[in-house]
């Protein structure tokens, strides 16, 4: 995996052999994983890009997909070519486990040029999900940064997962 922090995103990606799938649930079909995104605010009271009956959240992941069978460009030119799923992390007074993996990286990645750098021993993608997937939102809308296409079928969980406080520090170093 290798990260790039634009000091507002925390972007993740992977290579592999077969791509990881997400489907069903009411999805219109098959969707590859394509990257993580983590988006975290100022301070610990804000952050996450989605609320939940008003609460804001630290941080907040995006699992993003493409619909299997469409281009990066195809997909974002579709209703639904994106499907994200969106995590929300709440404060906690013990380090997340699999998030420090990722995290770790970002102290590389401040030092480096081109502010890259590789996440060692990754967890499984599904560690980042929480207990209860049954339970979440669901609308169709747009991405968030860049380009903002009105081309993402969003899934945001309702279960937060639990991140420490200074984990969401170390994200801002």
């Amino acid at each position: 995996m290798t990260a790039v922090n634009d000091f507002y995103t925390l972007s993740v990606k992977a290579e592999y052999k077969s791509r990881p799938l997400v489907f069903g649930g009411g999805l219109s079909g098959y969707y590859e994983f394509t990257k993580l995104e983590f988006h975290w605010g100022s301070d610990e009271t804000q952050g996450s890009e989605h609320t939940i009956e008003s609460v804001q959240y630290p941080l907040e992941l995006h699992m993003v997909h493409s619909q299997v069978g469409l281009t990066s460009e195809e997909a974002l030119s579709q209703p639904q070519g994106l499907a994200v799923l969106a995590i929300l992390f709440e404060l906690s007074t013990t380090d997340n486990p699999v998030l420090d993996h990722i995290l770790r990286a970002i102290d590389n990645i401040n030092t480096a040029p081109d502010h890259m750098a590789q996440v060692f021993h990754p967890y499984a993608l599904a560690s980042l999900l929480p207990d209860d997937v049954r339970r979440y939102y669901r609308y169709d809308g747009s991405l968030t940064t860049g380009v903002f296409n009105e081309a993402v079928v969003w899934t945001v969980f309702a279960q937060p997962l639990h991140v420490s406080r200074a984990q969401v520090y170390r994200s801002w170093l």
